[in-house]
């Protein structure tokens, strides 16, 4: 029996669109839209893109503007669209009012905080609205505006599990396409560098690790898929598939973004480069102050490794 991983046509007509609005946004650059600027994120908002609610849509969002390396607090966005409510919600999905989403720990570095409106404080499967006491801009690996932020509490919001497993998909579903985007770009590359006479892609060094690494990364937006068709189906396990696209996607885009570093050699960290921007922005989503910790949870709870009252 075949498994069914389309998202369907609504979705692969909004991927297009995204596609066409990236490719319009990169201006002939190397690597399309590799630094966040408010007015970029106001077009982005202006496509209603944030006002999608299905998982497979968010997908197919998420793997166009993973494909071309677009900025932004994209999954945060999609879960705050889950959580927030009525005008809140309203200038959220516009792009008027940003919000900086994400669990707290002790040196106080948040993402987005320096330009965020509103705080999201994740715990686990708890999400509360939160106040910004203080906030000290931070420079970050990948040039976004993070900082490190005292909060205090406010309300909590229903249904947290539901908008973190959203962020959990979408943010799987741009990582698995950011890491294709260095495994396709690294494997041309091979095509062309010789090195002793004969195309680096020749030898089993760089052929059989680009192998590895498309295959992980197939394999891993496979499965944002699945969790995406779970989550719509409103299946029981949503949840635990939810954080296992985003364990795996982030596993394999580290996994490649270190492999191509190797392929493209002192190229391979150049700004200037085709792939240095990409494989920043892939090392600064994966490192985000626990930002597998939950997911790893779910997952070993599910197993039976750890209680569920631990998660």
């Amino acid at each position: 029996m075949s498994i069914d991983f389309s998202l369907g046509e609504e979705a692969d007509a909004i991927a297009q669109t995204l596609k066409r609005f990236a490719r319009d946004q990169a201006g002939g650059a190397v690597v399309p839209c590799a630094r966040f600027s408010p007015d970029l994120w106001r077009k982005l908002c202006g496509l209603e893109i944030f006002s999608l609610t299905g998982a497979k849509e968010i997908v197919a969002v998420m793997e166009a503007l993973g494909k071309t390396n677009f900025p932004g607090p994209l999954a945060t966005t999609f879960a705050a669209a889950q959580l927030f409510e009525g005008d809140d919600r309203a200038r959220i999905v516009s792009g008027e009012m940003l919000v900086a989403m994400g669990e707290l720990h002790g040196d106080g570095l948040f993402p987005w905080a320096a330009i965020a409106q509103r705080f999201v404080w994740c715990e686990r499967d708890r999400a509360f609205a939160a106040r910004a006491i203080s906030i000290e801009p931070v420079e970050t690996l990948g040039c976004e505006p993070w900082g490190k932020v005292r909060l205090e509490r406010e309300s909590e919001f229903r249904h947290a599990g539901r908008a973190l497993a959203i962020a959990d998909i979408a943010l799987g579903a741009y990582l698995a396409q950011a890491g294709r985007y260095l495994v396709e770009a690294a494997s041309e590359h091979a095509k062309t560098r010789t090195q002793f006479g004969r195309p680096i892609g020749d030898y089993q060094a760089v052929a059989h690790a680009l192998a590895r690494c498309a295959t992980e990364l197939a394999a891993a937006a496979a499965l944002t898929r699945v969790a995406a068709h779970s989550f719509d189906a409103e299946r029981k396990n949503c949840r635990v598939t939810s954080a296992a696209a985003k364990v795996s996607a982030g596993k394999a885009a580290n996994s490649a973004s270190q492999v191509v570093h190797q392929v493209f050699g002192a190229f391979g960290v150049t700004e200037e480069g085709p792939v240095f921007p990409v494989a920043r922005r892939i090392r600064q989503l994966t490192l985000t102050p626990g930002a597998d910790a939950t997911a790893r949870a779910h997952l070993l709870e599910h197993v039976g490794l750890i209680r569920s009252e631990s998660v």
